[in-house]
Formats: C-alpha cells, sequence, structure tokens
C-alpha cells in the first residue's frame, strides 16, 4: 500500500464522544499525557525519510534543537520498512537503552489528497483468520491487511532477536502509528500478541479497521490499548461499510478522546481528556449513528485535526512530511472536498444498490 491510501469511505459518522470526562490522566501510568505524547513522537518520527529507507542503524530524533531528542538518548533502529510498492508499508523498529523499551511504528498518510482517497476505494473488509486463527469470524480491511502481511515475518523475527539479547529480555515492546500507520499497528499488534510477543498499542486519528468481532479481540486483550482522538478528528469516523459492502467496521476501545484539541490554546495531551470502553459510551446524537447521512454527520468533523497529534514545533526531525509537489493532485484535501466525496459516494452506493 502506499502511504497515502488508507481507508473505504462509505456510511461514516464521526465518533465523537459524550461520556464524563476525566481530569488530566487515567489511573494507569501507561495512559498518562507522558506516555501519550511519547509515543506520539516515534508516531510522527515515522514520517523521518531517514528512517524508512531500509538502512537499519539510524538516529531516530536528529533534531537536537528541540527538547524532543532528549527522550530518545542512544535510540536507533534495527530495522526499517520502506512503501516502494502498492500493499505495502514503510516504518521502523527502534531499541531505547535508556528508557528499555521496543518501538514498532509504522508511517501514515502523506498528505491527505482527493486522488489519495479515491485510490483506495476498493479495499474492502476480507477474512483475517489466516493472522488469527482463533478468531474466525475476525475481519479487516483488505489494504491495512496486506500492508501489515508485508512486513508480517520480518517484524517478529527482528522482535524475537531483539528480545534475546541479554539485557533486553525484559524491555517493553510497544506498537504505534498515525493514520493509515495507526490502522496498521493495530493489527500488528493483535498479531504478536497471539505470537507471545506481550506488547503495548498506541494509535493517533486511526481510521476503523476491522469488524466488531476483531474489535472485540483487541479491546479484551490483556495488554494495554490506547486509541487516542484529536478533537473532531475526520480520518477517525471512517471507514464504516454497509451490508452493501459485505460488513460493518467497528472501533477499538478505550479511546481517549481530547475534545478540546492537542494544539493552540489546549494543553496538549495535558489537557482534559474523555475515556469511552465501549461503543455505547461514545455513541451520542450527532455522531456514532450509521442512519445518519454522511454528510450532516461529518459537517462537525474536519482534516486539520487529523493532522495536529504533535507540535510541528517539536518534531524530531525537519524532514517530517514528503517534499511538496507541483502536481494539483498533491495539494491536502479540504473539509467541503472530503464532505463532497463522501457524498458521491453515498450516492454510488444507493445506484448500485437499485440496480
Amino acid at each position: 500500500m502506499q502511504p497515502t491510501a488508507f481507508f473505504i469511505l462509505a456510511g461514516a459518522a464521526c465518533s465523537l464522544a459524550s461520556p464524563a470526562v476525566i481530569a488530566r490522566q487515567d489511573t494507569s501510568e501507561k495512559a498518562s499525557p507522558v506516555q501519550f505524547e511519547l509515543f506520539s513522537q516515534y508516531a510522527q518520527a515515522a514520517y523521518c525519510q531517514d528512517l524508512f529507507n531500509t538502512v537499519a542503524g539510524s538516529v531516530v530524533c536528529t533534531d537536537h534543537k528541540g527538547p524532543v531528542c532528549a527522550n530518545f538518548q542512544g535510540t536507533v533502529t534495527v530495522k526499517e520498512f520502506s512503501n516502494d510498492a502498492f500493499d505495502t508499508i514503510a516504518g521502523y523498529v527502534a531499541v531505547n537503552p535508556t528508557k528499555k523499551h521496543i518501538v514498532v511504528a509504522f508511517k501514515g498518510t502523506d498528505p491527505m489528497s482527493l486522488v489519495d482517497v479515491k485510490s483506495d476505494l476498493a479495499k474492502n473488509l476480507v477474512s483475517a483468520a489466516d493472522l488469527f486463527p482463533a478468531c474466525g469470524r475476525c475481519t479487516t480491511h483488505n489494504g491495512f491487511k496486506k500492508a501489515f502481511s508485508s512486513v508480517k515475518d520480518a517484524l517478529e523475527q527482528t522482535l524475537k532477536t531483539e528480545l534475546a539479547k541479554t539485557g533486553q529480555e525484559s524491555y517493553r515492546v510497544v506498537v504505534t502509528g498515525h493514520s493509515l500507520g495507526g490502522a496498521v499497528a493495530t493489527i500488528a499488534g493483535a498479531y504478536l500478541r497471539t505470537r507471545g510477543i506481550a506488547c503495548d498499542l498506541y494509535t493517533y486519528g486511526s481510521p476503523r479497521v476491522g469488524n466488531q468481532e476483531f474489535a472485540d479481540m483487541v479491546t479484551k486483550d490483556v495488554n494495554f490499548s490506547a486509541r487516542i482522538t484529536n478533537g473532531n478528528d475526520i480520518v477517525t469516523a471512517v471507514p464504516y461499510g454497509s451490508l452493501f459492502q459485505l460488513g460493518f467496521y467497528a472501533h477499538t476501545f478505550p479511546e481517549y478522546w481530547y475534545k478540546a484539541g492537542l494544539l493552540g490554546t489546549s494543553q496538549g495531551y495535558q489537557g482534559v481528556v474523555t475515556k469511552c470502553n465501549t461503543r455505547e459510551e461514545c455513541a451520542g446524537p450527532t455522531c456514532g449513528k450509521a442512519s445518519i447521512p454522511n454528510v450532516v454527520a461529518l459537517s462537525t468533523c474536519n482534516v486539520s485535526h487529523h493532522v495536529n497529534y504533535i507540535d510541528p514545533a517539536v518534531l524530531p526531525c525537519k524532514d517530517v512530511r514528503k517534499p511538496k509537489s507541483d502536481d494539483p493532485r498533491d495539494a491536502p484535501i479540504t473539509d467541503e472536498e472530503f464532505r463532497k466525496f463522501l457524498e458521491e459516494q453515498e450516492n454510488e452506493e444507493g445506484d448500485q444498490k437499485r440496480e
């Protein structure tokens, strides 16, 4: 999969939360603002071009003028994945000897152009029983599954090799990613757990990944998982699916929702966060309802919240986004274009049902 092709857009409804708010942080250290911010930095580092050129040994944080590199002392990649073909994924595996953890980070979407959204529409739910034999009814997004499968064996072997090294046997393993990277990270984390590799999962702005059975499997696992949503991030509202597409998508939980947003006048990850443990907790009159027309449901969502999970002033490197292109098709998609496109997809689906 190319890094810019990442979701099916059909029957979407923005997943804004409405349960009680928890102040500052959860009771778990793993659900703390410090941890959320730390692994968001790893997720953003996956966009750094030197970290997915397949040459291991790269320093994860190179922008030493900022405060971020203090979190990455001695951290280098031990494996890198490139996305030089369709249905592949870029990313890296890095070891941090100071914090004693090993991080798998997958690269996300670059940037959200309309042509890239359209390029992935053929990706439907497919069986994931080959990845998860104990969950025979689990299905996942075809493109996300293919992307993970392209690195599956190398990833597992790399982690087992690193965990077998003297002094690293008890290192914590964390899987993370933003956008498309978050979707692939969700499948990767679930798979690694079935292979005897205990790992925690932090995703940022992740779309839905699979059906209800898959979501339940991830949610019920004893290892820590956090799906983090920034404000009215439009990408977290898709895909939804329909009977015409032979299945519905479902989100994993818990979700940690920063209603006020992570940048601007807010406190960033230190701000007030709402925790949702179930779909019912997150469903409200303006979200989570499949019957709500796409354009109406998404009127409160926006694209800008999707790209703002980390302050651009504290990025781990200077080459986080791909070089600007003069091709107008590479222009970032606007909220209006996104909603118009969803409306077109809904109309097309209605026409196909009537045929």
